[in-house]
């Protein structure tokens, strides 16, 4: 690739590259007959990433267990409009799955390298694909992987809506903590703007069940996406608590996250100004279990005086929040 950069008469057959032309000023991204598998090798022919390289990982995580990153898939079959991963931001990309035999070989041979037996699957989307997830789950229980090891993976509300309790309850057996969630909005409308293809309530039953059969949520919001109104900010704090209150006798717990993103000097009609809803965000989470202080939905806030914390409670009408969350000193958005 350094060899076609250098030489300007063969950038163009670099596939999926972008530059500027130095003439006109324009971007040009490379593209020839033949190169795309360039942009999607096989991929269960690559070899396993060498962790001799990677400073953080393996690693030690609270639970005493040595965790290890991996990848199970690449590419996302979804077009959510805020995505960098959506289908038709990638039309030169095919969609690969790992077969199940080469995950779990993986998996044998980080335990046996570095003693892990804890896995986090960080790919785009895992738990997205039903035939692939029965396919999966097939070879984990064949050998025995729920037995010795465990995983969180990321998953779409849609396809775990439609999977039975059975299904589900194999997903814990073969050792699945985990679940990560794109939950995004409590709006039905900003999640069809979104092009989520989930409604609230859909989100509902899935923690509801995912929980009840002792496996954990990590949900992410986006607060403050363009169109977003008081009312569906505030719809989506009522979610919130609803998530909080469902999992709060489950096995399984909720942690929510949340991103705000601000854009100076901009501001859509009828969404809450910055100053008055939340300030610019790194992220937020609170657990459904563990913690005594339910009056917060708490965001880690970085500005020019360095970081630190407020709580979108004061976005949430007094009387939709829980009565342990009610104080005298909140103002109602």
């Amino acid at each position: 690739m350094v060899e076609l950069l250098k030489d300007k008469r063969k950038r163009a057959e670099l596939p999926g590259v972008m530059w500027q032309d130095p003439i006109l000023g324009t971007p040009i991204i490379g593209s020839s007959m033949g190169a795309g598998h360039h942009l999607a090798p096989a991929i269960d022919d690559l070899p396993f990433v060498d962790r001799r390289f990677l400073t953080d990982d393996p690693y030690r995580a609270n639970d005493g267990r040595i965790e290890a990153n991996m990848v199970g898939a690449r590419g996302c079959p979804y077009d959510c409009s805020f995505c960098g991963a959506a289908v038709s931001a990638n039309p030169e990309i095919t969609i690969r799955t790992r077969t199940p035999e080469n995950i779990i070989q993986e998996m044998r041979d980080l335990d046996a390298r570095y003693g892990v037996t804890a896995f986090r699957f960080v790919n785009d989307l895992f738990l997205g694909y039903e035939r692939f997830i029965r396919k999966c789950m097939t070879a984990f229980s064949e050998a025995a992987v729920g037995g010795r090891y465990a995983w969180d993976a990321t998953g779409r509300i849609n396809i775990l809506h439609r999977m039975n309790d059975d299904m589900l309850e194999l997903l814990k057996r073969n050792g699945c903590r985990e679940v990560a969630l794109g939950i995004e909005s409590g709006s039905e409308r900003l999640l069809t703007y979104m092009g989520k293809r989930i409604t609230p309530e859909m989100t509902r039953s899935v923690v509801r069940r995912l929980t009840e059969h002792g496996i954990s949520i990590k949900g992410y919001y986006i607060l403050g996406f363009p169109t977003e109104t008081c009312d569906e900010l505030n719809a989506t704090m009522r979610q919130v608590y609803d998530l909080w209150d469902i999992a709060e006798a489950q096995p399984g717990r909720v942690q929510l996250l949340s991103q705000y993103p601000v854009r100076s000097g901009h501001r859509q009609r009828n969404t809450p100004p910055a100053d008055r809803a939340i300030p610019r965000t790194a992220s937020a989470q609170r657990s459904s279990r563990g913690m005594n202080d339910r009056r917060g939905f708490f965001i880690a806030v970085e500005g020019p005086s360095g970081v630190g914390k407020t709580t979108v409670t004061a976005l949430l009408p007094a009387t939709h929040r829980p009565r342990s969350a009610r104080t005298g000193d909140e103002r109602a958005f």
